[in-house]
């Protein structure tokens, strides 16, 4: 998923565009309202992980490329301000 691509953080999706394509929309995340672009990119033993909010607030969004799964998890009760990937794929 995130090999030769580009990744776009607006107010209420992300985009994820595959470059080897001619900049083709590969992916849209629909989330909640990220003002401030919320969004971290890590790689776990090559493998790709994308974190993002989800559409309920307080929720993140993970992907990662190879297993194809994403996951959700519930972090707070209110938004969430910042995404950081830690280089084992610890998410802060």
């Amino acid at each position: 998923m995130l090999r030769n691509k580009l990744v776009i953080v607006l107010i209420d999706c992300v985009y994820v565009f595959d470059l080897t394509q001619g900049f083709t929309i590969e992916l849209c995340i629909k989330t909640c309202s990220n003002p401030r672009g919320t969004c971290a990119i890590g790689t776990f033993i090559d493998i790709p992980v994308l974190a993002t909010l989800d559409k309920n607030e307080g929720v993140l969004r993970v992907k990662n490329d190879y297993l194809d799964n994403t996951h959700e998890i519930k972090a707070f009760d209110d938004g969430i301000q910042y995404i950081a990937i830690s280089l084992d794929v610890t998410i802060y």
